[in-house]
Formats: C-alpha cells, sequence, structure tokens
C-alpha cells in the first residue's frame, strides 16, 4: 500500500512542470552560450538580436558595430593614380591631367553605389570633345555625378568655370584630389633657353590653350532631390551641364531626362555621354521617352543631336570602347565631331 502511493507521488513528480531533466538543462544553456558568442561579435554593448523578415528590411536595425564597418567601408582603403593624357592634330602639346580610382575590392563589393570610384569610356570621350573645342574661358560647366572628376577636370583645365557635383563624398574627394594633382603638375622649371618650360618640359610659351586654368568647385547634389540644379546665374555666359555613365539604372535614367529638361529651359548647352550600358539595361531608351513626355507635356523641342564616339586608351587598357553623346540645345557654331544623327 505504502509502496503504490510513493510511486504514484513520483510518477506525478515527474510529469509536472518542477521537475527539468539534466539533459534539457544542459541543451539551454549551450544554446543560450551560443546565442551570447554571436551577439558578442556584432555589439560589445547591447545583446540586441537581429531581426529580418519579408517586408523589413535587414538595415532597419543596423548593430553598432556594423555602423562602424559601413562607416569604414565608405572610405576605400586605396585608391590608384590615373594620367590621361589629349591630344589634337595640332602643334600643341597634349593636354595631362590625373584622375584616382577606387583600387580597393573590399569597398567595391560592400558599396552600396561604387560606379562613380572608375572612370567611364563616356568620360574620356566627353573629355576629348571638349579639350577639341579650345579654351573656354568665360563658359560655366556644372557636371551632374562628376565620379572621378576627369571631365570636370579637364573643362577646367580649359579654363572653364566648373561646379563638380555627385551625391557620394568619395566621389567629391577623388574629384578634388585629382584637381589638386593636376594642379602640382603644371608648375614649370627653367629650361635651357632660360624660359619656363611645363611640367612635360616643353616651352611654356608653346601651350597657348592649357597655360591658364579656369576654376573647379565640388559640391553634394542628390539629383532626386528637389533642390535646383547649382547652374550659374549669369545671363551673359555660356553655360553647359554635363553627365556621363548615368543611365545604367531605370530610375536614374528617369531623374537624369528630368535634370536634363530643367537644364535646357534655363538655357544650358547640355551634353550626355553613354557607355554601352544605357542600351543593355534600357536606360537610354527611358531617358529619350521621359525627356520626350516632358518636352510635348511643355509645348516645347529642344534640338538634339546624337554623335558615336570611340575612345582608346592604353593606361585604361581600353582597346576600343564605343561611347554614344547626346547634345540638347547646342551652340549652332559649335562642330560636333565624329558620326553625327539629328533629331
Amino acid at each position: 500500500m505504502h509502496m503504490a502511493l510513493i510511486l504514484t507521488a513520483f510518477v506525478i513528480f515527474l510529469s509536472s512542470e518542477a521537475f527539468v531533466p539534466p539533459y534539457h538543462l544542459s541543451r539551454q544553456t549551450t544554446i543560450q552560450s551560443n546565442d551570447t558568442a554571436i551577439h558578442a561579435k556584432n555589439t560589445k554593448k547591447k545583446q540586441k538580436k537581429r531581426r529580418s523578415g519579408r517586408g523589413k528590411s535587414m538595415q532597419d536595425e543596423i548593430l553598432p558595430q556594423e555602423e562602424e564597418v559601413k562607416k569604414k567601408l565608405s572610405l576605400p582603403a586605396r585608391i590608384r593614380k590615373q594620367t590621361i593624357e589629349l591630344s589634337r592634330e595640332t602643334k600643341l602639346h597634349p593636354l595631362r591631367v590625373c584622375t584616382f580610382e577606387v583600387d580597393d575590392v573590399e569597398w567595391w563589393e560592400n558599396h552600396d553605389n561604387p560606379y562613380g570610384g572608375r572612370l567611364w569610356p563616356s568620360a574620356l570621350a566627353i573629355s576629348k570633345f571638349l579639350f577639341g573645342l579650345g579654351r573656354l574661358d568665360g563658359y560655366d560647366v556644372l557636371e551632374l555625378g562628376c565620379g572621378a572628376g576627369l571631365t570636370s577636370i579637364v573643362a577646367a583645365e580649359c579654363g572653364a568655370r566648373v561646379v563638380a557635383s555627385d551625391i557620394s563624398s568619395t566621389a567629391i574627394q577623388l574629384c578634388q584630389k585629382g584637381w589638386h594633382e593636376t594642379q602640382k603638375q603644371r608648375p614649370g622649371r627653367k629650361s635651357q633657353h632660360g624660359k619656363k618650360d611645363d611640367a612635360m618640359g616643353n616651352n611654356a610659351d608653346e601651350i597657348t590653350l592649357t597655360s591658364k586654368p579656369g576654376s573647379l568647385e565640388t559640391v553634394i547634389l542628390d539629383l532626386l532631390s528637389n533642390e535646383p540644379l547649382p547652374m550659374s546665374n549669369r545671363s551673359t555666359t555660356p553655360k553647359v551641364v554635363i553627365a556621363t555613365a548615368m543611365m545604367y539604372q531605370a530610375d536614374l535614367a528617369e531623374v537624369l531626362a528630368r535634370r536634363a529638361f530643367e537644364a535646357c529651359a534655363r538655357g544650358a548647352w547640355v551634353i550626355i555621354g553613354d557607355d554601352d550600358t544605357g542600351m543593355r539595361e534600357g536606360g537610354r531608351e527611358l531617358f529619350v521617352s521621359e525627356l520626350d513626355a516632358l518636352e510635348k507635356r511643355k509645348g516645347v523641342a529642344f534640338t538634339k543631336t546624337w554623335t558615336n564616339s570611340i575612345v582608346k586608351s592604353t593606361p585604361l587598357q581600353w582597346k576600343r570602347k564605343q561611347v554614344k553623346i547626346l547634345h540638347l540645345n547646342p551652340p549652332a557654331n559649335v562642330l560636333l565631331n565624329d558620326s553625327v544623327s539629328r533629331k
């Protein structure tokens, strides 16, 4: 009788919540320990669990140390100097400018939009076109999405007042560094004839087109914002707005069309260079349709001229890169080179 009561009580105890088997306790401790170790790698201060799920971005809950990693990745660890030489079919010495590209694989792989960290064929094509125009004294030039800044630097070297804009602070820094490095190479030295030579040892008296640079300023600009383009308000000076390699995404191509329309409406000559990415991703087609729709809606029609350009560069390892250049509102007295198609 007593034995039966004891067995009954023991069965009740085993089935109650008061009893926790040693294995269950050990397993729970192990999970907790692993969980703590995972959080310890992400943050030293908070044991904050990272959640994710359908409709919720992982960026909504960035852990403190992840923020620090993201901050570090915003600045590349290494950059590479590129010296670009532009020439004409004249006796004048070629123009040599310096630019910098990001040479950091980790930065490229982890950055949200790394494309401004390198040079693109369309930037070189428009740089060659601007250099071919000769002196740009008196011109006000605005570049949208300047990236490494090659086009802005060339325009400034030819005498223009340039504003280089980009949403990326890294791109702005690359542009500034390229401009400063280009200035450093300009100061000449005394030649054997007692005259000042340029950085390449050529007599400065022979370099009339590039001897007096203009100016270059930089500004952070989000094209998706409602902020107007930072164009010059001078009514008597010719204005040029430039953009290169910006049709690789549909939304970017669409907003570029709106900004191009804005610049044309304010009297600017707009020059847009597009690599094969624009056609491949459909951005060029979207740009054209959006611009046409804006013109129809506003009751205006701007002159459109497309040119085809082929660029080559040994330092950049470009054997033959095809580029499309669109001119909106080009001056009547400017000869647009390469093959031309008007619309």
